[in-house]
């Protein structure tokens, strides 16, 4: 969900964007400020979003850990079978250690998937996402020449390109 919160904050930004555009008529300036804008925040939210997590290292100490916070296990069961798994243990250490895994393995087959994800939160940035998508659609359709518009000049910040108007006049020679 950290994609769908994403794109709602990139399309609400450039849609902000286009419509401030289109209705105060912007000068350059002002246009670059915000096409940095654009830019950077989007390329911001992904990296700390969902690139710089992808890019971590995903030990099994560490899922076990997550999962422990997620379905609220106590005790360190799950970690403690996780390093406990490893090890080469004989004696007395071994059947504590064999006691330990046993419990962790008890703990994670309790452990239903819908656990380990937030539905509501899904659903709600889902719900985010599919407005700004929808608002986009909106004024794509509905003002398309204002759409244009108000993308070429902030794609092209200082190009001479007019803002759009309500009058259009075209002559033939």
């Amino acid at each position: 969900w950290a994609f769908l919160r994403w794109l709602a904050l990139t399309l609400g930004l450039w849609l902000l964007w286009f419509g401030l555009d289109n209705l105060l008529r912007l000068p350059a300036g002002i246009r670059l400020a915000m096409l940095g804008a654009g830019l950077a925040v989007p390329l911001w939210q992904a990296w700390r979003g969902w690139l710089s997590p992808a890019c971590w290292r995903l030990s099994p100490e560490r899922t076990a850990r997550e999962i422990e916070r997620q379905c609220g296990i106590r005790d360190n069961t799950l970690i403690n079978a996780c390093c406990f798994e490893q090890a080469p243990l004989t004696g007395a250490p071994a059947a504590f250690a064999a006691r330990t895994r046993e419990a962790g393995l008890a703990c994670s087959a309790a452990i239903l998937p819908e656990q380990l994800f937030d539905r509501r939160a899904l659903r709600r940035a889902a719900a985010v996402a599919g407005a700004s998508l929808l608002l986009w659609s909106g004024y794509a359709l509905l003002l398309s020449r204002h759409a244009g518009n108000a993308f070429a000049r902030l794609v092209l910040p200082l190009a001479d390109i007019p803002p759009a108007t309500s009058v259009t006049v075209s002559l033939s020679p």
